[in-house]
């Protein structure tokens, strides 16, 4: 599988208002960056199974319906162990524990959702110097 010079992101959230407000920062702080929009882990794997063109970063929700994160991470890190997607946990948790556990399972960083649209702003600029 080939990976893309276009910033390309893959959010997978199952919350439809998370999903809008996280492509709405990176269009304001990066306009080159394409956020394409997963509701679960299935449908993430199911994707990459697909591909030809992987993301650059793969932003993930840890509390989903359907497939966790934590499940969602050890299959992908399990289904592409030769293929190394940056991971980032993007959450509502702030658990310690959380984060050991998506460290130990493979992600890349482990981030909180910030409550404020700014702050949001500001972490999609930090994440996209990062790992774009």
């Amino acid at each position: 599988m080939a990976t893309d010079s276009a910033p390309w992101v893959w959010l997978v959230d199952d919350d439809s208002d998370d999903q809008l407000l996280v492509k709405a920062a990176f269009k304001q702080a990066n306009p080159d960056v394409t956020v394409h929009t997963i509701d679960d882990g299935d449908q993430l794997l199911s994707q990459l199974n697909k591909t030809s063109t992987l993301p650059k970063l793969v932003l993930l929700d840890l509390n989903m319906a359907r497939m966790g994160g934590f499940e969602t991470l050890r299959a992908v890190r399990l289904a592409l162990p030769d293929v190394q997607i940056p991971i980032v946990i993007l959450t509502t948790s702030s658990n310690n524990n959380d984060l050991k556990q998506a460290i130990q399972q493979g992600a890349n960083a482990f981030v909180s959702k910030p409550s404020e649209y700014g702050k949001l702003v500001e972490l999609t600029k930090e994440l996209s110097a990062q790992w774009l």
